[in-house]
This record gives C-alpha cells, structure tokens and sequence, in this order.
C-alpha cells in the first residue's frame, strides 16, 4: 500500500517536506565530516611547515661559520655541471594540473 492512501494531500506534501529536509541535514553532516578531515590534514601541513622552517632555521645556525666555495669550485667537487643548474627564469611557479597534462 502506497503513503499517499493514507495521507491526505497536505499531510503527503509536509511528508515530503520533512523527509527532504531530513536528507538534506543527512548530506549536511557527511560534508561536515569532510571538511573536518580537510581541517585535520592542512594542521598536519601547517605542522609539517613549521617544522621544516625549524630544522631549516638549526641547519642555518650550524652553517653560518662554513665558508662557502667560489661556484665553479663548488660545481666541481659535487660533480654538477654548470649547464645542468637551473636558471631562476626556468623555475615553475605552478604545477600543470594532471588533467591539463
């Protein structure tokens, strides 16, 4: 037997209502969820950030009294050729998106 037999048309219609409605807070909190995870993971980022900033910041202390070599000095004892450095206009500031690609 249908809901609508037993159910005025009113009362069908506000049926109707509530169940939408009632699907809609459904959704509502599963996007919720998600965008507590999203949350979640950028803290772990901004966490991963920081410490990378930390350790940079150490490295940095230890090498201020390191003095440094003349570039093709440099070059030379790490085996790197001049030619295989990039040059700064080569840096990509962007990543091509994987659908672009």
């Amino acid at each position: 037997m249908l809901l609508e037999q037993f159910l005025s048309p009113e009362q069908y219609i506000r049926s109707a209502a509530v169940r939408d409605e009632s699907l809609v807070r459904t959704e509502f909190a599963k996007y919720n969820d998600v965008v507590a995870k999203i949350g979640k993971q950028l803290g772990t980022a901004a966490n991963s950030v920081e410490a990378l900033g930390r350790r940079t910041r150490a490295m940095t202390r230890k090498l201020r009294d390191v003095d440094t070599l003349p570039e093709a000095d440099a070059t030379a004892v790490l085996g790197i050729e001049t030619e295989d450095l990039l040059d700064e206009s080569e840096v990509v500031d962007e990543v091509p998106d994987a659908q672009q690609a």
